[in-house]
């Protein structure tokens, strides 16, 4: 059979299995040499010196027949420069080719491979080329080859270790450790090697996955592999005593796990694990020799990995209470018998007391002596570094630094070694220690301790002045004031810090510094002064302080370099705490001429470097702008401030984003000063600004700061017409507010807002409505899905809502938004039922809607019998928790329809709507508001007399409850009683109950300061004005008037002075009213009111009775003021207290018209009239005087009053004539009975005479008069005859024609007057004689007329008595004026009846 000849099998990598000729072999040995040579630039950590040269066993004789000279020669020419990288080249390909004789057939295929593995491995030390190397799939698969022939033959355990070291350096190049990590073959032969029995393979192999561990990714998977990786790791972390090369695979492994534990996520589960713990601890305390050795090395590795371990913040408490803390203090405290002299009996007594394993026998442990040889004898500084780097990582967790600062080795240790001047690094691991410790806020002040030897503030303040001899002296001087820094950072340790000579003059001195030098310890300098001045009282120290001043304002100003642009932003950040505006340094900063250049110097470097800055100068600028005057010139300051904030609030590039945000929130606040309003808005550039920030949705913050500035312009009543037609402004707040965009929910509200806002000024409302906003508002009212979730969109839609209330204030947009039942009412009626805790707010807003919309007239009707929004307004008035707001304004609806005089009774019928009322009056604790709007719709509904009488009766007990609380809830409660005490019927019923009385007496002896803002100020009003509707019933007059408390009050009122508002006004009007009606009946309240009463006599009704100084311009009917004194002299309109702030004039004028009435009314009494009229001083008689004969037309209610009390007077015959001899008496009854309307007066007196108006009243009284004084006194009546006026007045009251009541009385009166002068036997004939008086006589007693009859009997009275007269009958039978004559009258009957009563008259 034929066979096919057998051709040689290709090899890997493309390199044939042949015999390697003697050339081949040394240039592979020329190369390796060559490579060896190069400089190593990284290590791995493992012994290499065997690997720097030719390994050992190849020094000799070089194989083959090659030639010395030759070799050298080659060598010579291999290092000459311009060769040297071409040879490197192709020693590349000649290591790959050998390294690739995967079946060595002899001893010098061997030889070839592994040198040319060590080539690779040599070459691999370039750290340039590594990445090139891994990426090489030829010398990638090689070097996996290599390390995968093991250690079964010496030759090939040589290249194994070749390979594996290669790797090992390979995989420090960071771009190689990931793909090295994904190759699974690579993986695979590596985790297999390092479990390897031969240590020197095994240390090469976790070298690989130690500098792989240096990837976070690559450590996580290695620690999750499926391969077993972490179990490798730990089984080569146990320390072993037997070789170098055992210690070098627990070396390598122990910084594998070092490398590990720097993962966050992987340091809780490491720490858990049981052989991480105990090969930790065994290799902190792995020796005990002296010197740098491996062992110290591995030592430094558990170190290492506890570090890393600590710094998880669930490892350190566990950490720190394990028996490996002492390890760690052990390796701190080595070579240390000079720093802790004095101190070994304290090391020795804490080493006992906290870790009792001393105590056990040396198997177990190491006793005291064995811890006391260690610290004298052994010199290993970087245990020290590496515990003391542990102990800076367990002092960075919070739930171990309290007991770490308690605990006195800590202290001690930490302490000591941050004094050594010989070790730097262990200097700064310990002050590192003490500052971690230091951000602790609870223990930075017992750490400070005012800066008292042994503390660390003192260690941290004498750290700062380190020399820089010292070995790490800046990085020292720097970590004192970083210890500074932290303990700066307490509140209690602030103030302190500063008030420590020490402390402030290092940190004075660290600010002096030349940055030229020391700028990161002039930084860090500059940081504790900023932190020091978060304190106010420390700003305030440090800004008086003139060195720091000039210090910090030309560390602002200057422009250093780039590289120390932190001193700079520190200095920025201590002016910005210096210029808050809690304090009071604004102003004077603002004045300061180098820091405000500074500060507008800074704030338009756009540089990159000096963002921070630019923005620490803007917030400066922006706290300048809460100062009134600071904030007031900065504005002002057009070609700097101003110009430096509108030029940075218009940059829109991306880099000035946090820039222009400031500066537009600068704006912003000083939009909010009512002074800049005007000038701001009147500024175009400034608005020009605001109304491009606010339409620029790149930059959020700076789009909400200019809306927000344009709403708090819009604040001004004075500007809000001109913003809603600027287009622009317009436009944008429409904009805003219409856009739907629901990531930016922000500017819509503000934009809603901003509407809201401007719909406050009447002139805008209708505008708006009929403009683009009224559908933009309605939508935005909506309830959509996101006002679930998002807050700022609840907001935007309650602010819509309160737009909507708004507008309602103006009658015509009410009327349409009533009318908009799909559009408005739909969205307001859907929030006002929404009881959704999350929209409150919306809620209320609806209610206060409802509320304005009822407020036109015209609505409230048809409001109501809308059965939907009758059922929602009924039912939000009732109480639920949360929603008092929502129920106010409710309340407030039902409020406004009880002034529509159609709803009045309707409203009380309603159950629902009494037991909501009832609800909110009666229930307990009270909700004031509401309260407070139930009564006041009770007032209303109690003007319709309809509901008077049964609202008493249900609702009494409430009402008298009320009306005895306080905070104004009294006065509204007063306010329900008063009007229903218009009732006759309640009236005497509410004087009857006691209770109702207490409380109406008590409202009425309020001694509390009377004064506007005293929200009860207005009840002790409705107490008066109560009483003068009890004293109507005249059954009630007597007891009321003999109530000691009601004198005591009326009393009280009356002295209450003429004050703002009517504070007083009211009181004292009402009081003196209440008297006059008191005055009226029974008799025997006269007689007391003057006689036996006299403080009312003396300080009420005679100091009151005067005529005003000025009367108002606005006057009364007859019908308001009525001659008789028992009507009511305030017009009933006037009870409504709250409706007549305006009118307190009248109301003072018509309390002194009501206190002359009153001494008119007790004029009438016959006893008492003697004592008015003698009575000197004061005189009641002189005040009757003063206003019977005034002569300006404004006080003519005074006249009539003042003539109807002379009148009075003079029915009483004993005065009749020294009032006759009264010229100014006598005079005033004159001209009065002669008034009578005539053409060409003035305005003012036609309106008098015009519908019986007060003139007619006047006449009446005057008539009234001169027919009393022509009574019984003969002499007088002959007087009076002969007084050619008092006839002629006579003659007018006759001829008055019968226009009003007034007028059929002077008609009356005069008659009467004529039939007192003819019973005269004197004044008979030449009466009869008088044709004008014959004619008036027969007429009147001839006119049948009803309302003439009085007037008709006073006429035929006077002709009865003419007919006396002898020479009168003759002529008198013979006339017209007989037939008027009864024949049969005796002459007994011819005595005139005296009036009884004013009425008479």
């Amino acid at each position: 059979m034929l066979q096919r000849p057998r051709r040689a099998m290709p090899l890997r990598c493309g390199v044939h299995r042949r015999q390697a000729s003697g050339r081949q072999v040394l240039n592979a040995v020329v190369l390796c040499w060559l490579a060896a040579s190069l400089p190593v630039t990284e290590s791995t950590g493992g012994d290499f010196s065997a690997f720097q040269v030719i390994p050992l066993e190849f020094n000799a004789p070089f194989p083959g027949n090659a030639d010395q000279s030759l070799v050298r020669q080659e060598v010579a020419n291999a290092m000459s420069a311009a060769a040297l990288q071409r040879r490197f080249e192709k020693a590349a390909s000649v290591f790959i080719k050998a390294a690739n004789i995967l079946i060595p057939r002899t001893d010098l295929d061997r030889q070839a491979r592994q040198f040319g593995l060590c080539g690779l491995r040599n070459l691999a030390q370039n750290p340039d080329i590594r990445w090139a190397m891994w990426n090489n799939k030829p010398a990638r698969t090689s070097l996996i080859n290599g390390a995968k022939l093991g250690s079964v033959n010496p030759s090939n355990k040589q290249a194994s270790e070749c390979s594996l070291e290669a790797l090992a350096f390979l995989a420090l190049e960071p771009l190689n450790r990931r793909p090295m990590w994904r190759d699974r073959c690579l993986k695979k032969v590596v985790i297999d090697r390092a479990a390897d029995k031969k240590p020197m393979i095994s240390q090469w192999a976790l070298a690989v996955l130690r500098n792989l561990a240096v990837d976070e990714k690559v450590a996580i998977n290695m620690w999750l592999d499926k391969f077993h990786a972490r179990e490798v790791l730990l089984d080569g972390a146990e320390p072993i005593l037997t070789s170098n090369a055992t210690q070098n695979v627990t070396r390598n492994a122990l910084q594998a796990l070092a490398n590990l534990a720097n993962v966050v996520c992987i340091r809780q589960p490491m720490w858990i694990n049981k052989r991480v713990q105990e090969y930790t601890y065994k290799a902190i305390r792995f020796t005990t020799e002296i010197g740098y050795n491996l062992k110290a090395e591995i030592r430094i590795a558990g170190l290492e990995v506890l570090r890393g371990l600590s710094r998880d913040r669930k490892n350190a408490p566990t950490i720190w209470k394990s028996k490996t803390m002492f390890w760690i203090a052990l390796a701190s405290i080595i070579d240390q018998k000079t720093i802790l002299q004095g101190q070994e009996s304290n090391l020795k007594v804490m080493m006992k007391s906290r870790y009792p394993i001393i105590r056990t026998s040396p198997k177990k442990g190491i006793n005291v002596a064995t811890v006391e040889a260690l610290y004298t004898n052994l010199n290993c500084t970087e245990v020290n570094i590496a515990a003391l780097e542990c102990f800076a990582s367990l002092a960075q967790e919070k739930t171990v630094q309290q007991e770490m600062w308690e605990e006195p080795f800590i202290k001690e240790v930490t302490f000591a070694w941050a004094q050594v001047a010989e070790c730097g690094l262990c200097r700064q691991w310990a002050l590192k220690t003490q500052i971690n410790l230091a951000r602790n806020n609870q223990l930075r002040s017992d750490m400070w301790d005012d800066g008292q030897a042994g503390s660390a503030g003192q260690l941290f303040v004498n750290t700062t002045a380190n020399q820089q001899c010292d070995e790490g002296g800046p990085t020292v001087r720097f970590l004192g004031y970083e210890g500074l820094w932290e303990l700066a950072g307490g509140t209690q340790t602030k103030i302190s810090i500063w008030n420590n000579a020490p402390a402030n003059g290092a940190i004075q001195d660290g600010i002096r510094l030349s940055y030229m030098t020391s700028s990161l310890v002039q930084s860090v300098a500059y940081g504790v002064l900023w932190r020091l001045t978060t304190m106010p009282e420390v700003a305030d120290f440090a800004w008086h302080t003139p060195t720091v001043r000039n210090n910090v304002a030309q560390a602002a100003e200057v422009m250093i370099a780039v590289g120390d642009i932190l001193i700079r932003q520190f200095a920025f950040a201590i002016l910005y705490q210096w210029s808050d505006p809690w304090l009071q340094f604004g102003l004077d900063m603002w004045k300061d001429l180098t820091i405000r250049r500074a500060v507008l110097s800074i704030s338009t470097k756009t540089d990159i470097w000096y963002k921070q800055c630019q923005l620490f100068g803007l917030a400066i600028m922006w706290n300048w702008a809460h100062g009134p005057q600071a904030g007031f010139n900065m504005f002002q300051d057009r070609l700097s401030a101003r110009a430096v904030l509108i030029r940075v609030a218009r940059d829109i590039r991306e880099m000035q984003m946090d820039a222009q945000a400031q500066a537009m929130c600068t704006l912003e606040v000083l939009s909010k000063h009512v002074l800049l309003q005007e000038l701001m808005w009147g500024d175009l550039e400034t608005r020009t600004t605001l109304n491009r920030g606010a339409l620029q949705y790149q930059n959020p913050r700076s789009q909400e700061c200019a809306l927000a500035a344009l709403v708090h312009l819009a604040t001004n009543i004075a500007i809000r017409h001109e913003m809603w037609l600027a287009p622009y402004t317009r436009e944008a707040l429409l904009y805003t507010a219409g856009n739907n965009n629901p990531f930016i929910p922000q500017p819509r509200r503000l934009g809603v807002a901003g509407l809201q806002t401007l719909a406050l000024a009447g002139l805008n409302r209708q505008q708006m409505w009929f403009s683009a906003a009224g559908p933009v508002i309605i939508k935005k009212a909506e309830k959509t899905p996101l006002t679930l979730i998002c807050k700022f969109e609840r907001e935007t839609r309650a602010r819509a809502i309160a737009t909507l209330r708004n507008w309602a204030a103006n009658s015509i947009v009410s009327q349409h938004m009533w009318k908009d039942k799909f559009g408005a009412m739909c969205v307001i009626l859907a929030a006002a039922k929404d009881t959704n805790s999350n929209n409150i707010d919306a809620r209320v807003y609806a209610f206060a809607t409802l509320s304005r919309l009822a407020e036109n007239r015209l609505n409230r009707v048809p409001m109501w019998y809308d059965l939907k929004l009758r059922e929602i307004v009924i039912k939000g008035s009732f109480f639920m928790a949360g929603y008092q707001d929502s129920r106010a304004g409710a309340m407030a609806t039902i409020w406004q329809w009880s002034f529509d005089p159609q709803l009045k009774c309707i409203l009380w019928l309603n159950k629902k709507v009494r037991a909501s009322l009832d609800g909110a009056i009666s229930e307990q604790p009270p909700d004031q508001k509401v309260q407070n709007y139930a009564l006041y719709t009770m007032r209303n509904l109690a003007e319709a007399t309809c509901n008077q009488k049964c609202m008493w009766e249900e609702e009494k007990e409430s009402l008298i409850s009320a009306a005895g609380q306080t905070l104004g809830t009294r006065t509204f409660g007063m306010s329900v009683l008063q009007m229903l005490a218009f009732s006759m019927q309640n009236s005497r019923e509410m004087w009857l109950n006691a209770d109702c009385k207490t409380v109406v007496i008590d409202a009425s002896q309020l001694q509390s300061p009377l004064v506007v803002s005293n929200p009860d100020f207005r009840s002790r009003q409705y107490a008066f004005a109560t009483f003068q509707l009890w004293s109507r019933p005249p059954a009630s007059r007597r007891t009321m008037f003999h109530e000691t408390r009601v004198q005591q009050s009326l009393l009280w009122g009356c002295v209450a002075a003429w004050s703002y508002k009517g504070v007083g006004t009211y009181a004292r009007t009402f009081a003196i009213t209440t008297l006059q009606f008191l005055a009226t009946s029974p008799r025997q309240n006269k007689k007391d009111m003057w006689l036996k009463t006299t403080d009312i006599r003396d300080q009420c009704l005679i100091p009151n009775s005067k005529l005003p100084p000025s009367m108002p311009t606005t006057q009364w009917t007859s019908a308001d003021v009525s001659s008789d004194s028992g009507d009511a002299v305030i017009p009933s309109g006037f009870y409504d207290l709250a409706s007549t702030d305006d009118m307190e004039g009248i109301v003072k004028v018509a309390g002194r018209l009501s206190a002359l009435a009153t001494i008119t009314s007790l004029c009438e009494e016959e006893q008492i009239r003697q004592d008015i009229w003698t009575q000197t001083s004061p005189s009641a008689v002189a005040s009757l005087i003063d206003a019977a004969e005034v002569t300006d037309a404004s006080y003519n209610f005074f006249k009539a009053v003042g003539l109807q009390g002379l009148a009075n007077l003079a029915m009483d015959p004993t005065l009749k004539e020294d009032i006759w001899k009264d010229e100014d008496i006598r005079e005033a009854f004159i001209s009065s009975a002669k008034l009578h309307a005539q053409y060409g007066v003035s305005a003012q007196e036609a309106n008098q005479w015009s519908n019986c108006g007060i003139l007619h009243a006047v006449r009446q009284s005057a008539m009234s008069g001169l027919a009393n004084l022509a009574g019984s006194n003969p002499q007088l009546q002959i007087e009076m005859w002969a007084d050619t006026g008092v006839v002629d007045g006579f003659l007018v009251g006759a001829h008055v024609e019968d226009t009003c009541f007034q007028d059929t009385q002077a008609k009356a009166e005069a008659m009467r007057g004529f039939a007192g002068l003819a019973s005269a036997d004197e004044n008979r004939e030449a009466m009869w004689r008088n044709t004008d008086v014959r004619a008036v006589l027969m007429a009147i007693a001839q006119d049948r007329r009803v309302k003439n009859q009085e007037a008709r009997k006073y006429a035929i009275l006077a002709l009865q008595e003419l007919a006396d007269a002898a020479g009168n009958q003759r002529t008198m039978w013979g006339g017209v004026g007989a037939m008027a004559v009864s024949p049969s009258r005796r002459r007994t009957s011819r005595r005139l009846s005296a009036p009884t009563t004013a009425r008479n008259a």
